[in-house]
């Protein structure tokens, strides 16, 4: 049998749901433990014939002891897979989570869509794609969180008249995604005419506000932040380049998708209705929890031809330099936010006098309006040990982005026009 599952890829649980043949929608996929799994996986090393070898336990049992240098737990793997930076460690981890939901879910043939957060790079989708299709499903492929909380909700919304005809015409949608540790706020336009059409045009993320360990009340801190943030995001909806005479339907009523199990969710997503400029219509047709994984799964039946209709994703990423050292920190946009690429993009950086300082430079990628960023290549330079080629005062990006799925850039010395160094990249 064939069949389509979506797996949510937590900080505090992971879940699934599946999309069977006969079904009109997804639905959670039960465990002898519940639908919903903690985000951990535990580690125990043990001696077989002379050798210590350490083998990975996904779901730990209820009795799991940590004891010092035989047996560890890592935990909310939504944020640590990134933190590991170590390909064999992530693939310990993805397959022994894979591994128990292929064994778990029946079918000759099974087609996954697994969530993931902005700031995951290229290189690890790939990862854990790969390691998927090695633990037995056909296909995988990385669905990005805020998409997969809209595409939970397109079942219902082509069973409803008036919701069908909004999504016809282009609708606004913000997802507000309240998890363990923070709260992310994501906004979208999804348009279906003949293909679903799925714009990220603008995203924030509250770190440490919104989640599991907060007041079920929103807090002055992040009422503050939500208010300072909206105008910049709600910005981007006059910035976000338009084909033909096609506009965003800025007067009309944003939808709201609560998405998550963190105790201010309800909170955060009323405050953010009161605050648009016409009160948002708040989704409730899919539970919060159950939004990613039914998402990533009616995903995977698009991606397996068994829903319609089929979907396009666009980013309107901004691509610039996040900077640490002697360079200070932060990130600095440097391609046009109204173009479609392929474009040009250059900015120069002056570099600080004193010569023993580290210079750090990461190329990266953003939503416009806020701070969800994924870099995708670092440089680090150590001025003591700098070569000929190396700047005494100014460094120059320069790069190409041809399409939305990569391009490529280089690092010049202005002085003498030689480039330091030079390479492609991919978007995640």
């Amino acid at each position: 049998m064939k069949r389509s599952v979506g797996i949510d890829w937590g900080n505090a649980k992971l879940s699934a749901a599946q999309w069977a043949p006969d079904e009109s929608d997804a639905s959670m996929v039960s465990t002898p433990d519940g639908p919903f799994l903690p985000s951990s996986i535990g580690f125990r090393t043990s001696r077989v014939e002379g050798r210590r070898v350490t083998h990975a336990v996904f779901p730990r049992p209820a009795d799991w002891k940590d004891e010092h240098g035989t047996a560890i737990t890592l935990r909310a793997l939504k944020s640590g897979m990134p933190l590991y930076d170590d390909e064999e460690v992530q693939a310990v981890i993805a397959d022994a989570i894979f591994g128990y939901w292929r064994k778990l879910i029946p079918g000759d043939e099974i087609t996954l869509g697994v969530s993931v957060p902005f700031d995951y790079s290229w290189q690890l989708c790939q990862r854990l794609e790969r390691r998927a299709t090695a633990a037995g499903f056909t296909r995988c492929t990385c669905v990005a969180e805020p998409v997969a909380a809209v595409l939970a909700h397109l079942p219902s919304w082509q069973r409803d008249p008036s919701q069908r005809t909004a999504v016809r015409d282009g609708q606004l949608v913000w997802v507000v995604d309240c998890g363990l540790l923070d709260a992310t706020l994501t906004l979208l336009h999804v348009k279906a005419q003949g293909v679903l059409t799925i714009e990220l045009l603008a995203g924030n993320r509250f770190e440490g506000l919104g989640g599991d360990h907060s007041s079920a009340l929103p807090s002055e801190q992040l009422t503050s932040e939500m208010e300072s943030a909206l105008p910049r995001l709600l910005a981007t909806l006059t910035q976000a380049p338009r084909r033909g005479s096609a506009r965003l339907p800025i007067d009309g009523a944003h939808w709201i998708v609560p998405v998550g199990g963190g105790t201010a969710l309800e909170s955060v997503a009323g405050l953010l209705a009161s605050k648009l400029p016409k009160r948002g219509l708040m989704l409730s047709g899919v539970p919060a929890v159950e939004a990613t994984a039914r998402g990533c799964a009616v995903h995977a039946a698009q991606q397996a031809g068994a829903f319609a209709p089929q979907l396009s994703t666009v980013r309107r990423l901004l691509i610039g330099i996040k900077t640490e050292g002697a360079l200070g920190s932060g990130f600095t946009a440097i391609s046009p936010p109204d173009k479609d690429p392929p474009f040009l993009f250059e900015r120069a950086f002056d570099l600080p006098e004193v010569t023993n300082e580290a210079v750090e430079v990461t190329l990266g990628v953003a939503l416009p309006g806020g701070d969800l960023y994924t870099g995708l290549r670092t440089w680090a330079f150590e001025r003591d040990r700098q070569t000929s080629a190396m700047p005494s005062r100014v460094l120059l990006v320069r790069g190409r982005l041809q399409d939305w799925s990569g391009g490529s850039v280089e690092l010049v010395n202005p002085e003498t026009g030689a480039t330091i160094t030079a390479s492609e990249f991919r978007l995640p």
